[in-house]
């Protein structure tokens, strides 16, 4: 039924159907929402997150990069230390091994050579082999892993030139021994000839002297007038053997003395 005024009891005369909105979310690309023109709608707020996650995932990559970056040149350090400890050891060894080689060397070629000899031949090889006879003591070479990469460095260009040094000095050594010993060799030589030639005229004077008096053994006289002769030719020849020289010397002297040792041999005290 109708009311008074003519509307239908419980109807709101102030109502009105709207029609729904129909218009697909975030349709108004960039517009400002009804909360004010500073508001940013849902589009905006996806693309602002994504940028931050875009710089945080760089900035998260790059750290991880300097880490693993770091973490290599540390690595890299670590086993270049460990070969500059390894080589500086090696070059001690190296030192230590020369050192020794030297000594030997030295030691084995100084048997054989007389230094007073040696003197009497020349003196300036004499003097030079005195020195080399001397074994230099080796550096201090610390190869302790502790050391920084500068003391590292030192120990092993100390240890390497030591090193170098010790051999060029065995090297040297082995030259002026052989050159000690040609030496040597020429002087005895000389020295042989000189003594035989003295003996000689000895012998010469023996023999003389014996043939004025009697002898028991003539034939002993004999036996070093024959040596006599080996000697002279010796003596006449351009390069005289030396183990000849040795041996006529030898048997020359012998025959000398056992002429001269005869009962029959003439002698000072019997001429008066």
């Amino acid at each position: 039924m109708n009311a008074d005024d003519g509307t239908v009891p419980g109807f709101d005369p102030a109502w009105a159907p709207r029609t729904p909105d129909t218009t697909p979310p975030h349709a108004d690309h960039g517009r400002a929402s009804d909360d004010g023109p500073d508001a940013v709608d849902g589009r905006g707020r996806w693309r602002l997150s994504r940028r931050v996650m875009l710089v945080l995932t760089v900035l998260a990559v790059t750290a991880g990069g300097m880490g693993v970056g770091l973490a290599g040149l540390q690595h890299k350090a670590s086993v270049d230390h460990g070969l500059l400890v390894q080589a500086c050891e090696q070059d001690a060894q190296a030192m230590d091994t020369a050192r020794t080689d030297l000594r030997r060397t030295v030691t084995r070629l100084d048997e054989d050579l007389d230094a007073a000899t040696l003197t009497q031949a020349d003196a300036t090889l004499a003097k030079r082999w005195r020195t080399l006879k001397i074994i230099p003591q080796p550096p201090v070479v610390d190869c302790d892993a502790g050391r920084d990469t500068a003391g590292l460095r030192d120990a092993t260009t100390k240890a390497h030139a030591a090193a170098a040094g010790y051999r060029s000095r065995r090297r040297d050594a082995e030259q002026v021994a052989r050159k000690a010993v040609t030496t040597l060799d020429a002087y005895r030589h000389q020295e042989a000839v000189a003594r035989l030639r003295r003996h000689l005229e000895e012998a010469s004077e023996v023999s003389a002297t014996a043939r004025t008096g009697g002898l028991h053994d003539p034939y002993t006289l004999t036996r070093l007038d024959d040596t006599m002769d080996a000697a002279a030719r010796l003596l006449g020849s351009t390069r005289p053997d030396p183990d000849e020289v040795e041996d006529v010397d030898g048997t020359l002297t012998g025959l000398t003395g056992q002429v001269e040792s005869d009962p029959g041999y003439p002698r000072e005290d019997m001429a008066h």
